[in-house]
C-alpha cells in the first residue's frame, strides 16, 4: 500500500505503460496483487514497484513488474507514471486514486503486446546486444467485461473478494476524491480532481 503524493484523475491521465516478461500477444484477465514504494536507484526521487498477475489461461499468474517514478526531478517521468496509475484506476472503475491500495485485487483486462528490447551498458561496462530478444509490454489496460469502465454512482455495493486461486468477485466501483497533494513534488498539475 503506498499513499500516492497527489490524487490522480483517471480520466485525464490514463495512458498505457510496460513490462519485462515475454508473452503471447493478446489480451489477458488481471489483477494488481501488491504496491511497495522505493526510492529511485539515483536517490532523486520514489517509485512506486506494481506488481500485476495473470489471473486464468496459459499464461495464468505471469506477472508484470513495473517501476512508476511518482516522484523525480523531470515532469514527464512524473506524468507517465501517473498516467499508468490512471489508467489502472479506469479500469477497475475508480474516478480518483489516493493510494495504490485502491488498485489491489480489482479485476481489469491487460493487452500485452512484444517489442523488440533495447541495447543496455552491464555491470561491467560492456554493452549487451539484445537484438532478436524481445518483451512483452501492457499497452492498455480494459475493464472486465463492457469495454467501457463502469461509472462510480451507478454501481451496487458488492462485496469484494481478493484474487486467490483464480476466484475474485467483479471489482465494485467506487468514487474517491481526495487532494492533490502536488506539495510533494512541485509541478504545474493541469488534472485538478473536479470538484
Amino acid at each position: 500500500m503506498v499513499a500516492l503524493p497527489r490524487a490522480v484523475d483517471v480520466e485525464k491521465e490514463a495512458r498505457e505503460g510496460g513490462s519485462i516478461v515475454c508473452i503471447d500477444d493478446g489480451r489477458y484477465p488481471a489483477v494488481v496483487i501488491s504496491s511497495e514504494l522505493k526510492q529511485n536507484s539515483k536517490g532523486t526521487g520514489s517509485m512506486v514497484c506494481l506488481k500485476t498477475i495473470i489471473t486464468s489461461g496459459k499464461y495464468k499468474d505471469t506477472e508484470f513488474v513495473e517501476h512508476l517514478n511518482i516522484i523525480h526531478p523531470k515532469d514527464q517521468t512524473v506524468l507517465i507514471a501517473m498516467q499508468t496509475l490512471a489508467n489502472i484506476g479506469k479500469a477497475v472503475g475508480l474516478a480518483s486514486i489516493t493510494d495504490t491500495n485502491q488498485l489491489h485485487n480489482k479485476p481489469y483486462v491487460i493487452e500485452v503486446k512484444q517489442k523488440q528490447r533495447k541495447n543496455f551498458i552491464n555491470n561491467d561496462g560492456e554493452e549487451v546486444d539484445m537484438t532478436g530478444k524481445f518483451e512483452s509490454v501492457i499497452v492498455k489496460r480494459l475493464p472486465t467485461s463492457t469495454g467501457q469502465a463502469a461509472h462510480p454512482a451507478a454501481s451496487s455495493q458488492q462485496p469484494q473478494v481478493p484474487y486467490q486461486d483464480g476466484a475474485f468477485t467483479p471489482p465494485v466501483p467506487q468514487a474517491v476524491y481526495g487532494d492533490a497533494m502536488g506539495a510533494a513534488h512541485p509541478v504545474a498539475n493541469p488534472f485538478e480532481v473536479p470538484k
